[in-house]
Parts: C-alpha cells; structure tokens; sequence
C-alpha cells in the first residue's frame, strides 16, 4: 500500500512535535543564557565586593600607620609602631590585588595605580618621619610640616579611594539594573512560552484527535455497512494522508466483496436453473423408463394372450396405465369388415349395452343379435 508523503498524518503529528520542541528549546536556551549571565553577574559582584573591601582595607592600613606615627612621636614607645609594622606587610599585597582586580578597566587601573603611587609615597614619609623622630634629629618646624603634607596625603588617598569605590559601585549598580532587566525579559519569556507551549500542544492534540475520529467514524460506519451486507455505499475520507489511503484500500475491498458476491449470486442462479433442469431431465427419462417398462409389461401380456376377450382385456388394462384418468374403447371390426363391435373399455363407459356395435359409415350405434 502507498502512503502518501504530501498531508501524511505522521508528518503533520513530527511537524507539531518539531514545534513544541523548538518553543522549548527556545525556552531553554533563554533559561541558559540567564543563568550564564546571572553566573556572570555572580562573579562581578563578587569582584566588585572584594575590590571595593581591599581598597577599604589599604586605606585602614594607612589609617593604621598615620596613627602609630602620631603615638610614637607623643609617646617616643616602639611598641606603638607595630600597626605600622602589621601596614608595611599588609598593604602591598593589598595594592596588588586592587590592581589585578581592576587589571580590566582601563579607567580603574589609572585610578588604582595613582592611588599605589600615593599610598607608596605616604608610608615612604611615615617611615622618615619616624626615623628621624627616633634619631632626634628633627626639628619642631620641620616635624609641623611633614605631618601637614602627611595630612594632605592623607586626604587625597581617602579622596582617590572613595572615587575607585564610587567608580566600582556605579559599575556595580549597572550590572545589577542589567541583570535584573534579564531576570525581568527571561521570566516575561517564561510565562510567555509555556501558555503558548501549551496552546500548541492543545491545539495539535486537538488537530490530531479530530483527523483521526473523523476517518475512524467512517472507517467504522462502512465496516458495519460491510457487515451487514450492504457493499454498495464507499467510505467517503477525501484526505491525502494514511487515513485516505486506508479507506481508499477499504473501498477496494468493497467493490471486490461487491464483485464475488455477484458472481456468487450468478454463480447460485446458474446452480438451481441446472438443478431443476436435471430434475427434469431426470423425470422425464424416469418416465420415459416407466413407460417403456409398461410397454415391455404390455408387449410380454399381449404375447401370451391366447384367444381375443384375453387380448382385449389386456388392452383395456394397459390402456388406463399408459393414460391415467383418460376413459377410451377398443373396436374391432367383423369378419365382413363393414361392422366395429366393442371389445373393451375403460375409464368412464362409452356404451354401458354389453353388445355395442356399430355399421361403418353410421352416424350411431345399432345393436346386432
């Protein structure tokens, strides 16, 4: 059977399926890529926080070592330069994070960098001013204005920090509108997707459904045509798919059962018109056997007939065999051949006189003695 490729059910059935999985997949590549920016988003902020805490941390260390300075030359203890100690460690390497974390943005590296220079130059003059402090080598005057130029440094590290931080946190709250945006457009897809997900798999379902009931319904009517005997209504499903070509075999079985079932019934009508005409057949030359039996019968009786009332009697005999319910008589004529006298009869009497006779060329019976 050829199942034809143009409205095939099964392609329609793919091409529905095809569909579904497209809107899917779309919706799973629009969940990956926002997850991927959301992982992204993640990192940055991550890196955004470590970066905007190590620049707090490096200003603290230069806060820590102003203040060791400023207890060393009250006090002239070394115990209160420890901080500045604890400083010298720490801020290198946090100024080499800053600049790995910013290593990026062009606009971050100029910033971080001039702020390593600063901090550099700043721990440079906390250093001298302590040493010369513990040499008592300084005077008043001197010590004044290396504490006010420490001050102004001071301020223009915590003045370049807070524009890295400012910098950083602006970035941060882009970042964070743009992937908020994303979040926003991906769960506006979602809801989108899946009713539309679910209207196309409704509708298919529905489409697929009903091009199969309504070829089934009429595959099942014409089967209980078929059952019942009537062949001569098709199975109407002008369709071009497997259901069309189904009823169209289903048709052709039809006009085929149609078909034996006429040559069948000829087949019968031959049948019994040879029957009867054997059974004719048969009574005639059974009777034409009976017939020729009784003149066989009737030949034998008439050869042993011995005198001529024998041979009349057998006459009348035979005669109501051969034709039943028919009434006759047998004359015969005299000596002279001008008279016919009875000799028998049978059935209903012609001439119930015991001596009928009669003259040829009479119009009636006359009795002779």
């Amino acid at each position: 059977m050829h199942l034809p490729a143009r409205n095939s059910l099964v392609l329609r059935i793919w091409i529905g399926g095809l569909l579904v999985t497209g809107v899917f997949t779309a919706m799973l590549g629009l969940l990956a890529v926002t997850l991927l920016e959301l992982e992204r988003a993640h990192a940055y902020i991550n890196r955004s926080g470590d970066l905007i805490d190590t620049t707090h941390l490096a200003l603290s260390d230069l806060k820590d070592a102003e203040s060791a300075q400023r207890g060393f030359l009250l006090t002239f203890r070394r115990n209160y330069l420890h901080p500045l100690t604890v400083a010298r460690q720490q801020l290198p390497r946090r100024l080499d994070r800053l600049e790995q974390l910013v290593a990026s943005q062009s606009d971050q590296v100029e910033r971080v960098t001039a702020f390593r220079t600063m901090a550099e130059e700043r721990m440079a003059q906390v250093d001298e001013v302590v040493d010369l402090a513990g040499q008592e080598a300084i005077e008043d005057a001197r010590l004044e204005e290396l504490l006010d130029r420490g001050r102004l440094q001071m301020d223009a590290l915590r003045t370049m920090a807070q524009s890295i931080i400012n910098s950083e946190q602006g970035r941060l709250r882009a970042q964070v509108e743009a992937t908020e945006g994303l979040v926003g457009q991906t769960r506006v897809g979602v809801l989108l997707a899946l009713p539309l997900t679910m209207s196309i798999m409704l509708l298919a379902i529905y489409g697929i459904v009903r091009r199969i009931r309504v070829p089934l319904t009429a595959l099942h009517e014409g089967a209980g045509r078929v059952g019942a005997g009537d062949l001569s209504k098709p199975v109407a499903v002008p369709r071009g798919d497997e259901f069309g070509a189904l009823a169209e075999d289903f048709n052709t079985m039809a006009v085929r059962l149609s078909e034996a079932e006429q040559v069948r019934r000829e087949a019968l009508r031959d049948l019994r018109e040879a029957n009867a005409a054997l059974e004719r057949e048969s009574a005639r030359v059974e009777a034409q056997g009976q017939f020729t039996s009784l003149l066989a019968r009737a030949a034998q009786r008439l050869q042993r007939c011995e005198d001529e009332s024998e041979f009349a009697a057998t006459i009348a005999h035979f005669a109501e065999l051969f034709q039943p319910g028919v009434s006759g008589a047998l004359f015969l004529l005299n000596n002279s051949g001008n008279l016919l006298i009875e000799a028998a009869h049978w059935g209903d009497a012609i001439n119930s006189d015991p001596c009928p006779s009669r003259d040829i060329g009479d119009t009636g019976y006359r009795r002779h003695g």
